[in-house]
């Protein structure tokens, strides 16, 4: 406690300093905040990007009409698949030749088994591993000849989202670091400023421990300031993050992005002194050897 009380008193005879310092960790928070922001939509995102609803399996022409359907009934009872539509050859030209008129046109005279038997599943959301074991179990299926859910379009996306994934998160790492280096030169420039007290307490015989605590103390309750008013004020920022999100969406309505989340204001919090303790003990390392 004693310890406590001679940070505290240290705090009050540099108030300016401190609330300087803890509102520039403070804004570095609120940076932190926003790259946290971006993974959570990151993820939101890529994960809306990567579910596939629906795979196609082609089977052969040489499938009779009934086996079809008992293949269709056998896939219906699979866990994964919520609902399996058999396409005809006739079918499925139909339903082409009134994409456009260019493909009636296109259709014309050619005949209808150019197109082959196929049955369209519509699957329920899984976990990407779960999705790619399921393809495979799928790629038994008897007389499959060729199976489709945008195989390329797919690959892509999880190389785009795991690379925006990857970028967020040095982001959020790099902010983290420069709060530390940040806390780590508040408290250099305090022992520098204090160095006649400090030069006293060894002559006096007084411990590292008992040098270093007051400065370890001051660190945690500029980290807690820091964090408090990041919270506070990320947390204000929710009375405007609506009307932006509207204007997000007007210019880009199919891609929803949130300005807040409100699960960040206690990470916030804790990040304050969580990030500036490690900070102040690095700075206090370096220099009282």
């Amino acid at each position: 406690m004693r310890a406590l009380k001679r940070a505290l008193l240290n705090i009050s005879y540099n108030r300016q300093v401190f609330f300087l310092n803890g509102l520039i960790l403070a804004a570095a928070l609120m940076l932190l905040g926003f790259a946290a922001l971006a993974l959570f939509n990151v993820h939101f995102l890529t994960a809306s990007w990567e579910e596939v609803n629906n795979v196609v399996l082609y089977l052969d022409n040489t499938l009779e009409e009934g086996e079809q359907k008992k293949l269709a009934a056998l896939l219906k009872n699979w866990p994964e698949v919520a609902e399996v539509r058999l396409v005809n050859p006739e079918t499925a030209i139909k339903e082409f030749t009134q994409l456009s008129a260019e493909a009636k046109e296109l259709m014309s005279g050619l005949p209808a088994t150019i197109f082959p038997p196929a049955l369209d599943l519509t699957i329920h959301n899984m976990a990407q591993d779960d999705f790619k074991s399921f393809i495979l179990k799928l790629g038994s299926t008897p007389g499959l000849i060729y199976l489709d859910y945008g195989q390329n379009i797919y690959e892509e996306v999880g190389k785009i989202s795991g690379f925006l994934r990857v970028v967020a998160l040095v982001a959020a790492l790099i902010i983290m670091l420069l709060i530390m280096v940040i806390a780590a030169f508040t408290i250099k420039v305090a022992l520098y400023q204090r160095r006649r007290e400090i030069e006293v307490e060894w002559l006096v015989g007084a411990t590292p421990a008992f040098i270093k605590m007051p400065f370890l103390w001051e660190g945690g309750i500029m980290g807690l300031f820091s964090g408090l008013v990041a919270a506070a004020v990320f947390a204000a920022f929710s009375l405007v993050a609506p009307i932006g999100e509207e204007i997000l969406a007007t210019f880009l309505p199919a891609i929803p992005i949130k300005l807040f989340d409100a699960r960040l204001c206690p990470l916030l919090l804790l990040a304050g002194p969580f990030l500036a303790l490690p900070g102040t003990f690095w700075g206090l390392r370096r220099v009282l050897k």
